[in-house]
C-alpha cells in the first residue's frame, strides 16, 4: 500500500517558540507509530518554496499560534496556489489565530498602541481575512477540549457554515518506557516553575504567599521553590520586581533563581522537583501547556491555576492540584498543606500514569492516522 505524503508545517526555530518542540515531538511519533505517512517537515519558507512539487493527494497538518505569522501567509498562499491539498490546521492558542495578511504589519512594532492598532486591524477585517485564508473542507485540531469548543463556536460565527474541530491531546516528550520517578520526596518539599516569564504566568503569586507565611514566621511551611527561566525586554522589570522582593525579605535560602532551562537540561530539573507550579492567570486565549506536559512525560504532579484550559486537563486531586483563587492566599494554603503532608507527590501516581497513556506516542499516532484515513 503506497504511503500518504504528509507535510508537517511548523516552525522550526525552539527557542522562539514552544509549538517547534511540540512539532518535532508529534514528528518523531508519527515517524515511529504512522509508517503509512510519508512524512516532510517544513517551515513556513520551505513550504512555500516546495508548494508546486507536492502530490495532489498529500495532506498538510500545520501548527498555528498567535505568533505564527508566517504560517498563516502561507497557507493563504496555498489555499490560492493549490487549494487541491487537504488540510489539518492545530490551533494552539484558541479561539485566536488570525494575522495580518501583510508581514509588515506583524513587524509594525513591539509598543502597547501598536500591539493594540494591529489587533484591532485583524478583528475588524477578520471575516474577510478567514474567507481568504480557509477552505471549506479544512478542518481544525486543538489541544483542549474546552478550546475546541471555543473555536467551533467562533468559526461558526466569522465564517456563518459548519466546521469540524476535533480533540487531540498534547503529545508526550518522549517514547515509552517513560523515566520512572523517584519513590522519596525531598524533605522540604521543592517546587519548581520553569518558562518565559511574564506577569500571566503568576510567578509573583508564588513570592507573595512565602513573603507572607515569612512575614507570620511560618517558614517552615515555606517549600523550596526553584524559579528557571527569563523574561523578554518588556517583562524584565517584573522579573527583578520578584527578586528585589526575595532578597528584601531575605528568603533567598528558600527561593532561587536560574536562567532559562534548554530542553537538555529538563530532564535532571524535573528529576529534582516534588511539585510543578502553573499559577498562571486566564489568558484570551485556550492553551495547552508544553510545561504541563514536559512534568507528565516525567512524573511530576502539577498544582496549576483552575483556568478553563487547565481546568480541562488536570482533575484535581487525581493527576494534580487546581487553586481556584488568583489570590496568593490559596497558594498559601496550598503550602501548609505541603508541609503537613496533606498533600504528598505520592498521591498522584496513578493519575499521573492514566494522563501519560491517552497522550503517549503510539495513542496520538493512532489518532492522527484515523483523521487522516478519514479524508482519503
Amino acid at each position: 500500500m503506497p504511503q500518504i505524503p504528509f507535510i508537517h508545517l511548523a516552525p522550526k526555530d525552539a527557542h522562539r517558540t514552544g509549538i517547534a518542540s511540540y512539532a518535532d515531538t508529534l514528528h518523531a511519533a508519527l515517524s515511529k507509530y504512522a509508517r503509512s505517512l510519508a512524512l516532510t517537515r517544513v517551515d513556513a519558507d520551505e513550504f512555500i518554496r516546495h508548494l508546486p512539487s507536492f502530490p495532489s493527494h498529500a495532506i498538510v497538518w500545520a501548527e498555528l499560534g498567535v505568533n505564527e505569522g508566517e504560517t498563516f501567509r502561507a497557507l493563504r498562499l496555498q489555499k490560492q496556489l493549490r487549494p487541491d491539498l487537504r488540510r489539518f490546521i492545530t490551533i494552539h492558542d484558541a479561539p485566536r489565530f488570525v494575522h495580518s495578511p501583510f508581514a509588515w504589519l506583524e513587524h509594525f512594532g513591539t509598543s502597547f498602541w501598536r500591539r493594540a492598532f494591529r489587533r484591532a486591524f485583524n478583528l475588524t477585517f477578520e471575516p474577510l481575512i478567514l474567507q481568504q485564508a480557509l477552505k471549506d473542507d479544512d478542518e481544525f485540531l486543538c489541544l483542549t477540549s474546552v478550546g475546541r469548543d471555543q473555536l467551533n463556536a467562533r468559526l461558526q460565527r466569522l465564517l456563518r457554515r459548519r466546521t469540524t474541530v476535533h480533540f487531540l491531546p498534547h503529545v508526550l516528550y518522549l517514547d515509552d518506557p517513560l523515566p520512572e520517578r523517584a519513590s522519596a520526596p525531598h524533605t522540604p518539599l521543592r517546587l519548581g516553575f520553569f518558562g518565559f516569564i511574564t506577569p500571566n504566568k503568576g510567578l509573583h503569586l508564588l513570592i507573595e504567599a512565602a513573603i507572607s507565611l515569612n512575614e507570620k514566621q511560618q517558614d517552615e511551611h515555606i517549600p523550596n521553590i526553584h524559579i528557571r527561566g527569563r523574561a523578554t525586554e518588556p517583562y524584565l522589570n517584573y522579573l527583578n520586581t520578584q527578586q528585589q522582593k526575595v532578597q528584601q525579605s531575605k528568603l533567598t535560602d528558600k527561593i532561587c533563581f536560574g536562567d532559562f532551562l534548554p530542553e537538555e537540561d529538563l530532564p535532571t530539573f524535573l528529576n529534582e522537583m516534588d511539585f510543578l507550579a502553573l499559577p498562571y492567570d486566564a489568558p484570551p486565549v485556550i492553551a495547552a501547556s508544553g510545561v504541563l506536559q514536559w512534568a507528565r512525560t516525567y512524573g511530576v504532579p502539577v498544582v496549576a491555576s483552575a483556568t478553563p484550559a487547565f481546568s480541562s486537563l488536570i482533575t484535581h486531586m487525581r493527576d494534580g492540584v487546581l487553586i481556584p483563587s488568583k489570590e496568593f492566599p490559596t497558594w498559601e494554603d496550598f503550602f501548609v498543606a505541603l508541609s503537613t503532608q496533606q498533600i504528598t507527590p505520592n498521591l498522584f501516581a496513578d493519575g499521573i500514569k492514566a494522563r501519560q497513556a491517552e497522550a503517549s506516542w503510539k495513542r496520538i499516532a493512532e489518532q492522527v492516522l484515523q483523521l487522516v484515513s478519514s479524508v482519503q
